[in-house]
């Protein structure tokens, strides 16, 4: 059962969204793990505390080796026992899971065989083929790097790529109110599948979209600034919600704005809801967003509590700082920017630079922790104090607790 409510109004909405509830309810009623259809309203969430040991009980931190300089990192991929990293000026780089380095696969540039835009891929994890994003080409190259073909997508800017049940998803955004397709289906030879129509009506607009997919359960969820419903696509391409954004004025404009002259740009966006990132777990829906303030909220599915911590960059700077209190450890606050299930276990996972290690050891907090396993404190300034500020970002794997 297939619902597009970006067009409708309130109530509409939200009595479709309780028939779909009930409807599936009654023909899962033994499904234990099933959550509730909520929706998601940033001006109603109360602040309690978490911790990391809250929720976790294991931090793994990978080191990258250092035979090619790892800088702004664009996007990555844990696949097996592989590391797939998007780099700024570099390329798509593999890695073991241990950090060392294999292979560059393709380069940047305009030739062929060759990619210009590589900010986002996937890779089918049992061939190993790797499709990146180009504009509006997909790039493929084989398990050993080598490039293989291209498939064009004519008339079509592609935002996102991912593969998803042997199949390619490529998601648009709405950028600037002008996407005609939310996501499109091909198989892995480029021929166009299904189709998943964008109902908002277009509208002109001087800021750009945001939008993602995250895989959970064995679903693919997309979502984008300007729809309030967060999609769930089945493994036979079928959708339905999985939850919603609350309508209000705090919503992301759907104009050309002007600011009063009292007014700056940045505090007029600071009153309105950008959302960064989404993830899923089996006990949270994370959010990571700017509305008055830069913050995680972890929504606790069952108990519907919000967990808030507030983040926060220095002027002039792009970098944030600030996250889930490490107790576990003593180490840097925890930013979750990727889910990652296997072997029965759920991670969390982020990657985080050496400059931001050895600065926290240095920290009055870091010196005064007293985290719940004092010797894995030890640890954690070993391994800053065996690397270079200069050195390679360090991947940290936070094992969720059952």
């Amino acid at each position: 059962m297939n619902y597009n409510l970006s067009c409708y109004s309130a109530k509409t909405k939200l009595l479709l969204i309780t028939i779909s509830f009930l409807l599936f309810n009654s023909c899962h009623h033994n499904n234990k793990n099933m959550s509730k259809i909520f929706e998601f309203d940033p001006e109603v969430l109360t602040d309690n505390s978490i911790t990391l040991n809250k929720i976790a009980d294991e931090i793994v931190y990978v080191p990258f080796d250092t035979l090619i300089k790892i800088g702004s990192v664009y996007s990555y991929r844990l696949i097996d026992d592989f590391i797939y990293l998007s780099v700024k000026d570099v390329g798509i780089l593999l890695y073991t899971r241990s950090g060392k380095f294999i292979k560059k696969i393709g380069n940047p540039g305009r030739g062929p065989g060759e990619y210009y835009h590589f900010m986002y891929f996937d890779v089918d994890p049992k061939s190993r083929y790797l499709y990146v994003i180009d504009r509006n080409i997909i790039k493929i190259y084989d398990s050993e790097g080598v490039y293989k073909n291209s498939v064009s997508i004519n008339d079509q800017y592609l935002s996102y790529i991912s593969y998803f049940n042997d199949k390619l998803i490529i998601s648009d955004f709405n950028h600037y109110g002008i996407s005609e397709y939310n996501w499109i289906t091909l198989d892995t030879n480029g021929i166009l599948i299904k189709k998943k129509e964008n109902y908002i009506p277009p509208f002109k607009s001087t800021l750009p979209s945001h939008g993602g997919n995250y895989v959970f359960n064995n679903n693919l969820h997309y979502w984008n600034l300007y729809c309030d419903t967060i999609f769930s696509i089945r493994p036979d391409l079928s959708y339905t919600v999985s939850f919603i954004i609350k309508e209000g004025k705090f919503r992301w404009p759907k104009s050309n704005i002007k600011v009063a002259p009292t007014e700056s740009f940045r505090s007029y966006l600071l009153n309105h809801l950008f959302i960064s990132l989404i993830l899923e777990t089996k006990q949270f829906i994370i959010l990571r967003y700017t509305y008055k303030n830069i913050m995680i909220v972890l929504l606790d599915k069952f108990s519907k509590k919000s967990y808030m911590t507030y983040l926060y960059n220095h002027e002039g700077s792009v970098e944030l700082y600030g996250g889930i209190l490490n107790d576990i450890d003593g180490g840097v606050p925890f930013k979750p920017e990727v889910y990652l299930y296997e072997n029965e276990y759920e991670y969390l996972v982020e990657l985080i630079y050496p400059y931001t290690i050895k600065k926290h050891i240095q920290s009055i907090d870091f010196k005064n922790s007293s985290p719940k396993y004092p010797e894995k404190k030890k640890d954690f300034q070993k391994l800053a104090d065996n690397m270079k500020e200069t050195d390679n970002p360090v991947l940290v794997l936070v094992r969720l607790k059952d």
